[in-house]
């Protein structure tokens, strides 16, 4: 093969498996999320009822919190278009 010879993806990488990804489900997604969201909210309980918490320390739990929430509530939605035919 000369270095001017153009390899299709496919020939090189083979037949997709996209079907037999092992993919997390909408589920799957809803239960991780609920867990690391009770553990979050366990830390900042934890800081806030400590006697001198790290003020850095209860901002950041607290936008985690916040990120994980948002997550939850799009995973609550369900999937979006893009995940339909």
């Amino acid at each position: 093969m000369s270095e001017e010879t153009v390899i299709a993806a496919e020939e090189m990488l083979g037949e997709s498996d996209w079907d037999d990804q092992d993919l997390l489900t909408l589920d799957e997604a809803a239960t991780r999320l609920d867990a690391e969201i009770a553990a979050c909210r366990q830390r900042l309980d934890d800081l806030r009822n400590t006697s001198h918490p790290p003020a850095d320390d209860i901002g950041r739990t607290q936008r985690r919190l916040d990120a994980l929430l948002s997550c939850r509530d799009a995973v609550a939605h369900g999937p979006t278009a893009l995940a339909k035919p």
